[in-house]
């Protein structure tokens, strides 16, 4: 499950202090309302700023902490790893990173001027790895559009229609952008997380 409104680590980090701070009303497998922690892993995010610094914090590392609830209905026991809206399912850099790079536009690229002393700066993606999600993004977007077409609101039908079965990842996240004006910086995370509200496991890159 993707967390559509924490885009950030500070808001994250402010979600993980409680227990429930992640945790999903009903299963979605069940619909049962009983999930429990089930443990916490790290997930890599390179090209992610680490949020406001505080005097308690130890060094932190490029890794984010994730959650996972467990469904305690007999006969379910489905396992959901909730994600911050800003990390990007199987990748190991955040949408921020991407979008910066591969995405033509005004966006400016992960903050990386003027680290703390104890800080690495952050770590920028390679060419080889630029062209390769530029290349999945001038792939077809048929499958994104059509869902879109069918399930998506007024507007976003009418964003498909003008799009058009043969538009590419890339013009879908230009569409998208003028048709809910998406913040800057969450162009690629905010489409993504809306598309797997739609059809969880559709993937935008």
């Amino acid at each position: 499950m993707i967390a559509e409104d924490v885009t950030d680590r500070d808001a994250h980090r402010r979600r993980l202090c409680s227990p429930d701070g992640y945790r999903l009303a009903a299963c979605p497998r069940c619909g049962g309302n009983v999930l429990h922690v089930h443990d916490y892993i790290e997930r890599v995010a390179f090209g992610e700023p680490l949020g406001v610094p505080r005097m308690s914090d130890a060094p932190e590392s490029r890794s984010v902490i994730v959650i996972r609830y467990r469904c305690m209905t007999d006969d379910c026991g489905a396992t959901w790893r909730v994600l911050p809206a800003f990390l990007a399912r199987h990748l190991w850099y955040s949408w921020r990173a991407v979008e910066a790079t591969a995405i033509p536009g005004p966006s400016p690229p992960p903050t990386v001027a003027a680290p703390a002393p104890s800080e690495r700066p952050l770590r920028r993606p390679v060419q080889r790895t630029i062209a390769r999600w530029c290349g999945r993004l001038a792939t077809a977007a048929r499958v994104l559009v059509q869902l879109f077409a069918s399930v998506g609101t007024v507007a976003l039908g009418a964003m498909a229609a003008t799009l058009g079965l043969d538009a590419t990842r890339e013009e879908l996240v230009i569409g998208y952008d003028a048709t809910m004006h998406v913040a800057r910086e969450q162009q690629l995370s905010a489409l993504a997380g809306h598309i797997h509200r739609l059809a969880r496991g559709l993937r935008l890159m």
